[in-house]
């Protein structure tokens, strides 16, 4: 069917016809929102095709559809998480359909979203979630933020959490923690995903009921996915059903609850089963998962089932292996410029960087140390046991100080120290952001128009350069006390002579050589297991899947690296040791 060119006006009530048709004597608000010719495809596969309507301004429009009819897709496409294929999608003057980078930002924070799991930050308050977007976007002094903090949670009845946990509180009180968060910048359009989804009758009721007073007393548009007829009896002033992917409704609520057109009556009377899509359309959410086991396969998988693939096979793995390198790539180049270049363009990016590296330092530092000493430790005394009675079979029990060191510094200390780090700190990496990914708390951020990277991972791998490497000395000397402790019960070595000996055998350079493969160790292994986390698909059992990957690709990629550092440092010792004086 054709849209009507008088979309989104009020029907003659009378009239059970298939789309609102416009009334002459009401003057109509002008519009917000005009989807035309939208076009969403995934590969060869066309999801939205042709989809056109209005949205005007202080009105509620409600997106229905059965399942797999577009209705999460296009809801994505319009707050820009997914680039349109063609068509326009327009709030006034500004295209999201053709905007990208800075332009897509400003436009993202002329309106909020709310999400279906309501996608609030678990790492911080109620509070701290609404007063997000106004520290990233305004320059409020912290008393009038937490002014505006508490008027935005008033308005949804929600200032008794504010310093709550957002996993301490009902999921109808995060929905409306949600919206409190959407409307922290002011914006005129918000966008509901399923509101009244996982909620019993009483709080759907409740985000009805929040959804037409922020219509009446702020004059909002809303657009509104949902499946449930009850929830759009209440708010619907007009009404868009979505099938296969095309406008087949474009009307008032009244018209379309009086149409007789078969899929809508089927709709009406709950004989298309909706509610399990969960405003995730099953098709397109199939479609990306199988998408993302391709794509994201990763250099492990690839390299293990090599062997016995076909000729195409082969060609299409090099190809996922080549993309993810790629990924990885661009993510550690826009990680280093958000780390080292955006903080000096700034106080208040220096001081909000600061902010989020700090914990982290906690996380990967300190509360590492005592594993990585303690395996170091015995590293070392395994070391001088594994090498001490061949060593004093020849005369030679004199050089087990060098040789611990030496295996020490140059490869087991910043090699252990980095495979404890990534089993460690880099599956919660991995799992960390997995789990934001699987919630949407990623997607919120970038509708919130703050970069994820920025937020997320800059300050992961600052934590990371700045720790392996200290984490690397505290493997050097626990490892050399490790032997000197064996070497002095076992083999009459004393402390003085051990010490003498390691520091006759030490160089700088092989000081250093430790440090840059503890820097290097800790930014490759930081990028890989947030590139995973960050691209994490396929519920739980994704998660899991994406954190193992995620440490076996990194302790590869830290091993050839290894190799690439170590043949560097044997090479031009001669010439770093003159260098060095």
């Amino acid at each position: 069917m054709t849209d009507d060119p008088q979309q989104g006006a009020d029907v003659e009530p009378p009239s059970p016809t298939e789309r609102g048709l416009a009334s002459a004597e009401e003057p109509q608000p002008e519009i917000a929102i005009e989807v035309r010719d939208l076009v969403k495809s995934f590969g060869e596969v066309r999801v939205l095709k042709g989809v056109s309507f209005k949205v005007r301004a202080g009105k509620t429009v409600c997106i229905l559809g059965g399942s797999g009819g577009g209705k999460s897709t296009l809801l994505k496409t319009m707050i820009g998480a997914h680039p349109a294929t063609s068509g326009s999608i327009r709030f006034g003057e500004d295209d999201v359909a053709s905007a990208e980078g800075a332009d897509l930002d400003r436009i993202r924070r002329k309106f909020g979203v709310m999400f279906q799991g309501g996608a609030l930050l678990n790492s911080m308050t109620v509070g701290e979630n609404v007063a997000l977007p106004l520290e990233f976007h305004t320059h409020l002094d912290p008393d009038t933020m937490s002014t505006m903090v508490t008027m935005k949670l008033m308005q949804v009845d929600m200032l008794h959490a504010e310093h709550r946990a957002p996993s301490a509180i009902s999921g109808g009180m995060q929905k409306r923690a949600a919206v409190a968060r959407a409307l922290a910048l002011d914006p005129k359009i918000l966008f509901y995903d399923e509101p009244s989804a996982g909620l019993d009758p009483i709080a759907t009721t409740m985000v009805d009921n929040l959804i037409n007073s922020l219509k009446e007393s702020m004059d909002m548009t809303s657009v509104v996915v949902t499946h449930v007829m009850e929830s759009v009896e209440r708010i619907a002033d007009h009404v868009v059903f979505l099938k296969e992917g095309r406008v087949h409704f474009d009307g008032s609520l009244e018209a379309f609850k009086a149409s007789e057109d078969p899929d809508i009556q089927k709709f009406l009377k709950a004989e298309v089963e909706d509610e399990d899509a969960g405003d995730h359309d099953v098709f397109y959410r199939q479609l990306m998962e199988s998408d993302e086991r391709v794509r994201l396969g990763g250099a492990g998988s690839v390299a293990l089932g090599w062997i016995g693939r076909s000729t195409l096979e082969r060609l299409k793995g090099l190809v996922t292996f080549l993309t993810t390198l790629a990924g990885m790539w661009a993510l550690l180049r826009s990680s280093l410029t958000l780390s080292f270049a955006e903080p000096f363009r700034g106080q208040r990016n220096r001081s909000r960087l600061r902010a989020l590296v700090a914990p982290l330092l906690e996380e990967v530092g300190n509360r590492s140390m005592a594993i990585v000493a303690l395996v170091s430790l015995l590293m070392g005394a395994i070391l001088i046991f594994q090498t001490g009675d061949v060593l004093e079979e020849y005369g030679q029990i004199a050089q087990a100080p060098s040789m611990v060191a030496f295996s020490m510094t140059r490869e087991l200390g910043p090699l252990m120290t980095a495979f404890i780090m990534t089993a460690r700190v880099g599956a919660s990496y991995t799992a960390v952001l997995a789990a934001m990914k699987l919630n949407e708390e990623i997607l919120a951020l970038e509708t919130m128009a703050i970069d994820p990277v920025a937020y997320l991972v800059s300050p992961r791998l600052i934590a990371m350069l700045i720790m392996l490497p200290v984490l690397t000395m505290i493997s050097y000397f626990a490892g050399i006390t490790g032997g000197m402790l064996v070497g002095y019960m076992k083999y009459d070595l004393s402390f003085g002579f051990y010490l003498r000996q390691t520091l006759l055998a030490l160089t700088r350079t092989d000081l250093i050589s430790g440090l840059v493969k503890g820097f290097a160790f800790g930014g490759l292994t930081s990028v890989i297991c947030c590139y995973y986390g960050m691209n994490t698909s396929g519920g739980p059992m994704g998660l899991g899947r994406f954190t193992t990957l995620a440490v076996v690709t990194s302790m590869v990629v830290v091993v050839i690296s290894d190799a690439i550092l170590t043949t560097f440092f044997v090479t031009y010792k001669p010439l770093l040791e003159g260098w060095l004086g």
